[in-house]
């Protein structure tokens, strides 16, 4: 049965909350080429000034981080409340910026700690 949850198909799994906690099983995504602005419906104007504006940003397998490889969409944020996916472990990365993708930060897992 073909996956109807996510638009394209795609979900990035997301580890289990420890305490036992339910979660879902993981975030939708799109495959995107590293380093292209236009992916994953990254936009100039603020992010709350439309919907949820993301970034190609995580490298796919073990190709590495260069641009023109293949990588996927992740959700780009200024605070907690921007991301979709709310859980303990989820947040707002605001440690890392991406100066490319207008300095926000990226919902992610939180750092290591």
């Amino acid at each position: 049965m073909p996956n109807t949850e996510c638009a394209g198909g795609l979900c990035l799994p997301i580890e289990a909350i420890p305490d036992g906690g339910t979660t879902t099983p993981g975030i939708c995504t799109a495959l995107c080429r590293l380093g292209s602005p236009e992916a994953c419906g990254f936009r100039i104007t603020p992010l709350d000034a439309g919907p949820p504006m993301g970034g190609c940003l995580l490298p796919w397998g073990d190709t590495g981080y260069n641009t023109g490889d293949l990588g996927l969409c992740l959700q780009l944020c200024e605070s907690g409340n921007d991301c979709g996916y709310r859980a303990a472990n989820w947040v707002c990365r605001t440690d890392i910026r991406i100066m490319e993708l207008g300095n926000h930060g990226i919902c992610l897992v939180p750092p290591a700690g």
